[in-house]
This record gives structure tokens, sequence and C-alpha cells, in this order.
């Protein structure tokens, strides 16, 4: 998505915009960044009318979170491609919307974080403002007609809007029946192809799983289609085996290596990404493997501690579908006890935060026996990972954090214990 941005950026001074509806103004932008914490109010600004791509919600709601998560991806496109200091120069635009729509910030406690004059800090945060009006620009124009670069024959983006339609329904679901459906849909390709698929999984061994029942039942049929088709042992073999909180699904089967192959197998892996499933893909001494980790329907409990509700709902909205159920807490005092006492699976830890900031919540956490091994991911505006990772955070993540960003931090916290 960072690619996307970027590109708009530099091509949008070239786009001859030929009326008002096409350029958002300065002045609609920061009315609508004053709504991020309220999707309802952000979703009757004047920009949500302006931008085609919103019109096609289904609620109010709906069209308020879609304009969000653009703002906060356009605010996030606004940084340096290369790591700056926070509050340098080439970092300054993302830097002061951040603190003052996201952190809500005043403009005198920006001045004094950034060591600013007040009137320096509103002549940046005019010019964000003007950058990510020109951003959003950009981005109406490449829906109202330009089109994405194509892989495969499809846009990235027809693909993430296809997901994003069909993935919306997360719950707990039946793998067997799933995989005896999609085997009831391959089979006419199976008899064509003279290609038999050997099952090495019984539903009595299977447990359920957390996923969209529809995305899961068509990528199992996505799966075992494109096996049959480049199989050449004349054998697929299906096999599911039980992890700690995870099914792993796994499609084997002979092959000869082609570019076609390889093309298809990306775009397998890609679809299910898109979808939050994790998928693995290996070719070697002419046999291909492809395996998708499930989820269990224990659902992995994620702590998150930050007194920003925008912030809380972003982070909800990340773990959609995902089967992470996401708990906050506004007062960081209150945190030791909740994770003593309900264990949580991982900690997301503002710093910047009333009565006590996160740093000394982190301390806390890794100096208790009680508390030091859950794993800790620090979300914050300050740019000091150093002194997070000498603490003992298994992460850092500097705001406003994308999606692939922290889910991806909490995959990689949550390891192998849960499975992913």
């Amino acid at each position: 998505m960072r690619s996307f941005w970027v590109v708009l950026l530099l091509v949008v001074g070239q786009v001859d915009f030929a009326s008002k509806r096409w350029r958002p103004s300065s002045a609609e932008v920061r009315e609508a960044l004053r709504n991020l914490t309220n999707v309802v109010a952000l979703a009757q600004c004047e920009l949500a009318r302006l931008l085609p791509q919103l019109q096609g919600a289904e609620s109010l709601q709906e069209r308020g979170r879609r304009l969000r998560a653009l703002l906060l991806e356009g605010i996030e496109a606004l940084g340096p491609t290369r790591p700056a200091p926070f509050g340098s120069l080439q970092s300054r635009a993302v830097d002061v919307l951040t603190l003052h729509y996201i952190e809500q910030m005043t403009v005198p406690e920006i001045a004094a974080e950034l060591s600013l004059s007040r009137r320096q800090v509103q002549r940046d945060l005019r010019k964000a403002e003007r950058l990510l009006a020109e951003l959003l620009a950009g981005a109406q124009a490449e829906a109202s007609g330009a089109s994405a670069a194509p892989i495969g024959g499809h846009s990235c983006g027809d693909m993430a809007e296809e997901v994003a339609r069909l993935a919306r329904s997360p719950g707990v679901v039946s793998l067997a029946t799933l995989m005896k459906e999609a085997l009831d849909v391959v089979a006419p390709l199976a008899e064509a192809r003279s290609v038999r698929v050997s099952v090495h999984a019984t539903e009595e061994e299977l447990p359920p799983v957390v996923a969209d029942c529809a995305f899961l039942g068509q990528l199992l049929v996505q799966a075992l289609s494109l096996a049959i088709q480049f199989c050449s042992s004349g054998l697929v073999q299906l096999r599911a085996q039980v992890a700690d909180r995870a099914v792993v699904v796994q499609v084997d089967f002979g092959v000869v290596e082609t570019p076609e192959l390889k093309r298809r197998l990306e775009e397998l892996a890609a679809l299910a990404d898109a979808g939050g499933i994790e998928c693995g893909t290996s070719v070697a001494a002419r046999r291909a493997t492809l395996g998708l980790r499930l989820r269990t329907s224990v659902a992995a409990r994620i702590l998150v501690v930050e007194d920003n509700p925008g912030a809380v709902e972003l982070y909800r909205r990340y773990c959609t579908g995902t089967g992470f159920e996401v708990v906050a807490v506004p007062d960081a005092r209150l945190v030791w006890d909740m994770v003593r006492v309900n264990h949580p699976d991982v900690v997301v830890l503002d710093i910047m935060m009333p009565h006590v900031d996160g740093w000394r919540v982190l301390y806390r956490l890794k100096q208790s026996p009680e508390t030091q091994k859950t794993p800790v991911i620090v979300c914050s505006v300050i740019d000091d990972p150093a002194l997070a990772e000498a603490l003992g955070a298994e992460a850092y993540l500097r705001k406003p954090v994308c999606q692939s960003e922290f889910m991806g931090a909490l995959k990689r916290c949550l390891g192998a214990a849960l499975g992913l």
C-alpha cells in the first residue's frame, strides 16, 4: 500500500484536475482529520462526499471507517522513504499530523515535544494538510479511471477489494466439512486429468477453525485445483494436522517446475494473505507443497494499552477476521494486574499516556516473574526502539502503524506458541 501512495505523490503534480471535485482542499482534509475518532461524523464530512471510492459504503459507519483508513495510510505515506529521526525536517509532516490528529496533542504540546515555536508548528500542520490533500486527489483520480499495475492479469486493488467484500463474516467453521465440499467441487477436474486425491485426515481429528466460511472454502478449492492441474505424478495428497491452537492443511504433489507454476503459487499465497490466512509454498526435488495455517476456535488475546480511542478502533479493525480478541485498557495503572490475572497472549503498549507512561509499565511487566514472559509490542510516536529493546519489548512500531506491520509484529510475538 505504501508504494501505491508514493507513486501517487510523485505523479500528482502531473495530473490536470479539471474541477473542484477532483482536488480536495486543505480545509476539507482538516475537517476530516478532526473527526478521526468519530466514524459517523467522519462519514458526513465534505471529503467523504468528494471521494468516489467511498460511495459504495453500505452505511455511514462503513464509509467513515473507509475514509479513516485512507487518511491514516495517507499520513503514513507522507513519511520519508528512509528512516529519519523523529521531529526531523524529513519526517515533520507525518510527525505533526500524527501528534495533532492521532495522539490529539495541542499545538503548544507539539511545540514543546518537537522543540519548535507554535507558529512553526502551525505552518508545518498547514503544509502537511496540503500534501495530504494532494495525495487524496491523486487517489481519487486513480479510483476514477487510472488502473493499478496488473499482476497475473488482475490489479492488486481489485484483489484486495474483492477479498474485503468476501471475508467479512469470520466465525467458527468446520474444516472437515469445507474440505469435503472442496473435494466434491474439484472431483470432475481430477477425473478429467486422471489425478487421484488422497486425504490423510478424518472429521474426528479436526477441530473447528476461525475463518470466513466462504473465503476459506474458496481457498481450499483453488489450492486443490492448482495441485490437480500441475500434478505430474497422478497423485495429490491432502493432509491436515493439529498444532497448538492451529491446524495446518498441506497439499503435496509431484510437479515439473515451470514459471507458470511459480506464478500460480505466488498468486494463491497472495490471495490467502489478503484474507488473513498464512500460506507457505515450496518447490523442490520435483515436488510442490502448499500449506495453510488456520487458527482453531481458541482466540489469541491481545491487550491494547492505549488512551486514544481512535488508535484502539484502528487496531480492532486490523484484527477483524484474524481470530485475535482485542481487549483495550485506557488506564496504564491497571495493566500489571490485568496481565497477571488474565494472562493475555500479547500486550500492545502506547508510551505517551496520562498517570503512568508506557516505559514504566514495560519495566514493571518485564521485571515481575509473573508477567515477564508476556510479549510486549510498543506502538508509539516516540522514536526510541533501543530503549524499548533494552527494557524487554519484543517489537517496536512507530505510529501511525499500518496493518501489515501490526499483524506482522503480532505473528512474530505469538510465534510457535500460537501456531502462526
